[in-house]
């Protein structure tokens, strides 16, 4: 998963793999499946990624061993996690805790099917979801 500026346009939009939320399909997963996620930041800020409903442990040799649900990946480095899909399917969402970035593109939504399940995350009409996100503020 890259973390992008998307085009030369203003404002500027941000995104995860060059896309903007709006346009983005759902990553998707199993429950009781491990992934490993490259977090590779080829844009100019920092950015702390953050994931709701899981926790994953990052995988570096140098860094003492613990679970987090945001991690900081700097400018121009690539941080590796691991995340156990333990329980818990549905709808979740990744993104910048900088609102800022997060509102400017750089969110997503993952999908974390049942275990014995091979259909496909649903539709998300994103409007509504961004709907009930306003009126929660």
């Amino acid at each position: 998963m890259t973390i992008d500026e998307v085009g030369n346009n203003m404002p500027i939009q941000m995104g995860f793999n060059g896309i903007p939320y709006w346009n983005l399909e759902p990553l998707q997963a199993r429950v009781g499946e491990t992934h490993v996620w490259n977090l590779i930041n080829n844009s100019d800020f920092n950015h702390p990624f953050h994931l709701h409903g899981y926790f994953f442990q990052v995988l570096d040799e140098n860094r003492i061993p613990e679970w987090k649900d945001t991690i900081d990946v700097p400018v121009g480095e690539t941080v590796r996690i691991a995340v156990n899909f333990e329980g818990r399917p549905g709808m979740w969402m990744y993104h910048c805790h900088i609102l800022d970035h997060a509102e400017a593109g750089m969110m997503g939504q993952l999908w974390v099917g049942p275990e014995d399940s091979t259909d496909p995350a649903p539709e998300q009409d994103l409007s509504v979801l961004i709907d009930v996100m306003v009126k929660e503020e």
